[in-house]
């Protein structure tokens, strides 16, 4: 009788796979920019790629100027996505179309989703949202710059090297010195990112800025590939098919796709005539945030008319009084809007001064 013996390589087999694989994926950096993440705030469609960041999030690198920079500008643009949600519904409200019954209803309507925008804006204030939520383990994994990296990107600003733009506080630059020390020995980067200051789009691609590519391919024998994109959805999806990465939480259909981009597209031409100040905002309610960005839209344009459900003829909704803080002391804004005498920041009522 001649035994069967069988060798014992299913285990090893797997075993090496996945040694290949750990050794692979140390091989690739993927980096999200903070317009990417702050983007996520003011879309709708675009949340479903929240469970994708957080499948992926071990391999995704982040810098705490990054996650700073998402903390700082946050609100605004929730309250940008409202002023614009709240805008909308009330041009349908004002429509002489409509029968008084039919708009009765849309003015009710309003008045119950104006409120609960307000409470939506205070849930961001605190970081209880889903977006901050679903961010936060991955924001807790930021990386701290050494001293070494702050001093080099000190010397980047002041030569006007990329990236970063001449009259903006540090901080694009002192990312891509982070990035550059974490790039060494990777034969693949992923870049995502709308700013130009990273990467040029032609012809429906995007290609690295030839400064920093020259950077690059410096620490790097042979260069490096870099892959950039301009939306996170193409960048997730072409990490997951080049590295082989598990991907169960599904990924957004064509159809989702399509939707998520055009939303995206929509809303950045939107907030061109919505914009207000970046560095004031008043930190009084969210419904004060949203006033104060239907107001500058306002006299930005004047096409744009809203109408008074009671109170201020000048406010969209009904004023709600801020829930207090429950962590952290109550922040005061140290300056009104520019070229503003000082009090401005007290009196939420006042509109901002229109952008030149």
């Amino acid at each position: 009788m001649t035994a069967l013996f069988v060798w014992p390589v299913g285990e090893s087999a797997r075993a090496k796979t996945e040694a290949n694989r750990g050794h692979h994926m140390r091989d690739a950096l993927f980096f999200i920019d903070a317009n990417q993440y702050l983007q996520l705030y003011r879309t709708t469609k675009g949340k479903k790629l929240l469970e994708a960041i957080k499948e992926q999030q071990e391999h995704i690198f982040i810098t705490k100027q990054v996650v700073d920079e998402v903390q700082r500008n946050k609100l605004l643009q929730a309250a940008q996505l409202r002023a614009q949600q709240i805008t909308a519904r009330d041009q349908a409200e004002g429509c002489t179309t409509l029968g008084d019954a039919i708009r009765q209803t849309i003015r009710a309507e309003n008045a119950r989703l104006t409120i609960t925008a307000a409470e939506e804006i205070q849930q961001v204030s605190r970081s209880e949202d889903d977006v901050s939520m679903a961010l936060a383990e991955l924001f807790k994994t930021a990386v701290v710059e050494s001293p070494d990296e702050l001093q080099r990107a000190r010397g980047r600003k002041e030569k006007g090297n990329p990236p970063g733009k001449p009259n903006d506080p540090l901080g694009d630059q002192l990312t891509w010195e982070q990035l550059l020390g974490r790039a060494k020995g990777k034969s693949k980067v992923w870049i995502v990112s709308t700013d130009q200051d990273y990467c040029v789009k032609h012809d429906g691609k995007r290609f690295l800025n030839s400064f920093l590519y020259q950077e690059l391919a410096a620490v790097n024998a042979p260069p490096t590939q870099v892959f950039c994109f301009d939306n996170l959805d193409d960048g997730i999806r072409d990490f997951v098919k080049q590295m082989g990465v598990k991907a169960e939480a599904a990924l957004p259909t064509p159809e989702e796709s399509r939707e998520i981009k055009e939303e995206a597209l929509r809303i950045t031409e939107e907030l061109a005539t919505v914009l207000v100040p970046v560095d004031w905002l008043p930190h009084v309610s969210g419904m004060d945030a949203i006033n104060a960005i239907i107001r500058h839209a306002r006299q930005r344009n004047p096409a744009i008319h809203t109408t008074s459900m009671g109170g201020d003829p000048g406010l969209i909704g009904p004023r709600i009084e801020p829930r207090p803080m429950t962590i952290g002391p109550a922040i005061e804004h140290p300056s009104g809007p520019p070229d503003e005498p000082q009090d401005a920041a007290a009196d939420p009522e006042k509109p901002p001064k229109p952008l030149p």
